[in-house]
């Protein structure tokens, strides 16, 4: 029996880390073989798709800007490569593939045409809604990882409610917990983190939309009250958005208590050493640094935003705070802080939550059944 051939397009992979690159990542490594073919297709290059993270063929198509007279010559090349290998299903990622990868696909005559949403819009200006609006003809399906992502493409594009499927995001939760004591007691020392420290966790690319800025004012005000807290933050992004953070923390005079990773391959190791995990996003759609301090029995306090009412719930998991509130977001860490006993009760229960909703077996499973359906309506 024929397999089913699955193109995923995407614009470009910034690193294996961020949520949809790594969602992807696992996604075409786990696919059934014996029923599923993947080949991943890359508007513009960078070093990742040197490496082993994408298990499948590969194609880097050079479209660099959509306003490149060039670029519709490259559109017209992609379609004749969807055409060529007769693809049945071609799922694209991000805005640019939205556009350019949804184009190709009814030019190329795919079977079934998927486009992904995966945020709540905050990077579409008017022009590309404009253009994304005249493609929803062409798109047979819309996927989303949550029901937050789900209401936005329905007001922002304004997709029929019944065109919009959901699959949540997936881990394999069984990688994380603990570390193992000698060699989370080896790290510490690396980090200068001493054993009677409390470690507070923000696991975040430097972009304004995460609002880094307002976790260094939040820890600024929990330093004052709890002198034993540390905090790590655990990515990086421009230099010059590296150095407005170091600043800003120098600024606050809590640049001794702030500890920098920079960008990491394996973040579990590092969550291993936390005692609770905080997002302090301005916009999210179903944030896997959630699902990961979950995974690793951690509570949380992440802003009120997107999919994350839908990861923790108020109370039970952790806390739930306003965007731009960074003196919320300080009273909630400084509870937590204060007491061990909700910290491991609500660790228990998010590492409980994963395990039944966002497993990576889950997922998987259901992207081969969702592929399946697709291709027999």
């Amino acid at each position: 029996m024929r397999k089913i051939k699955v193109l995923f397009v995407i614009d470009s992979i910034f690193h294996i880390a961020g949520g949809t690159e790594g969602q992807l990542s696992k996604l075409i490594s786990c696919l059934d073989r014996s029923e599923f073919e993947s080949h991943l297709v890359v508007l513009r290059y960078s070093s990742w798709i040197e490496t082993s993270c994408f298990d499948c063929s590969k194609s880097v198509f050079g479209i660099t800007s959509l306003k490149n007279p060039g670029t519709w010559r490259k559109v017209w090349q992609l379609a004749g490569f969807i055409r060529d290998e007769r693809f049945d299903v071609v799922q694209t990622h991000f805005p640019d593939s939205n556009l350019v990868g949804v184009i190709a696909a009814r030019w190329g005559k795919a079977r079934k045409i998927v486009s992904t949403q995966r945020n709540l819009g905050y990077d579409l200006n008017r022009s590309r809604i404009f253009a994304l609006k005249r493609m929803t003809k062409w798109v047979d399906r819309y996927l989303v990882n949550c029901f937050a992502v789900k209401e936005s493409l329905i007001l922002t594009l304004g997709i029929l409610r019944d065109k919009i499927d959901i699959i949540f995001n997936g881990i394999e939760y069984q990688r994380f917990g603990r570390v193992k004591e000698d060699s989370a007691r080896e790290l510490r020392r690396k980090l200068g983190i001493r054993d009677e420290e409390l470690v507070v966790g923000l696991v975040s690319n430097f972009r304004p939309i995460k609002d880094v800025g307002g976790f260094i004012h939040a820890a600024s005000g929990v330093a004052k009250s709890f002198p034993q807290a540390r905090f790590l933050i655990i990515g990086g992004g421009k230099p010059e958005d590296a150095r407005r953070l170091r600043q800003l923390s120098s600024d606050l005079e809590i640049g001794q208590k702030m500890v920098w990773t920079g960008m990491v391959e394996d973040v579990v190791p590092y969550l291993g050493l936390l005692d609770l995990g905080v997002l302090s996003s301005r916009s999210e759609g179903l944030s896997n640094t959630i699902l990961e301090y979950m995974a690793s029995d951690l509570p949380v306090v992440a802003t009120a935003v997107g999919g994350n009412p839908e990861l923790i719930v108020e109370g039970e998991g952790g806390f739930l705070v306003p965007p731009n509130d960074s003196t919320a977001l300080a009273t909630k860490i400084l509870l937590l802080l204060n007491d061990a006993e909700l910290r491991n009760t609500m660790g228990e229960i998010n590492r409980r939550a994963v395990q039944e909703k966002f497993s990576l077996t889950k997922m998987v499973s259901d992207y081969q059944e969702y592929f399946r359906q697709l291709l027999d309506q």
